[in-house]
């Protein structure tokens, strides 16, 4: 129910306020689980996932800290975010990732990590793993203008055209999530189509 109202909340103002718009949404599969992998440049990158997404309900992984915050940690978990520690391995927060997946649920990731202007930043393995370890397919999508709300240096907002752009389904392997090699090579092959994805939208 929240998660619903939360959509029609945000879709309001974000077409108002930053005449978003959605185009590759007939690459969502219908009812499949599957993961969405995203560059990441702003705060409200998760909510612009969320309604590029709906009606399927993405589940985030979300920095702990924002679940010490008492009012916030009941908004974010209503919202279907659960806690990871950022900079290490945090094995609860992937098995968690992993049981959803395999419940047929959404997983929405940002394989860079934390946030990142002008162009994408290394990507960790967390994705690829995820997907060769479940075969599940990887839905590759470019945020466009949210690193334009608040520019570096910047303290008032402003209201730049928000866009996503989703691709095509990567599908994967599953026998191969335990070769190093395939890792490397499924993050590299994910992010070349992030990549791809924003240079087509800016071009």
């Amino acid at each position: 129910m929240l998660y619903s109202l939360a959509y029609v909340v945000f879709i309001i103002l974000f077409k108002f306020l930053y005449r978003f718009s959605v185009s590759g949404k007939e690459n969502l599969p219908k009812s499949e689980p599957f993961i969405i992998a995203a560059n990441h440049m702003s705060y409200v990158d998760p909510i612009v996932l969320g309604l590029a997404a709906y009606p399927r309900r993405i589940y985030f992984m979300a920095k702990e800290e924002l679940f010490k915050i008492p009012i916030l940690n009941w908004l974010i978990r209503a919202l279907n975010a659960f806690p990871v520690r950022r900079g290490k391995s945090d094995k609860k927060a992937f098995q968690m990732a992993l049981e959803l997946l395999l419940g047929g649920k959404v997983v929405g990731l940002f394989p860079e990590g934390t946030r990142h202007r002008g162009k994408l930043g290394p990507a960790r393995s967390g994705v690829a793993i995820l997907a060769l370890k479940t075969g599940v397919p990887v839905i590759p999508i470019a945020i466009i203008g949210t690193d334009k709300i608040l520019p570096d240096g910047k303290h008032i907002p402003r209201f730049p055209r928000i866009r996503a752009v989703i691709g095509k389904p990567i599908y994967v392997d599953r026998g191969e999530f335990k070769v190093k090699e395939s890792i490397l090579n499924m993050t590299n092959y994910i992010m070349s189509h992030i990549a791809d994805l924003i240079k087509g939208s800016l071009g």
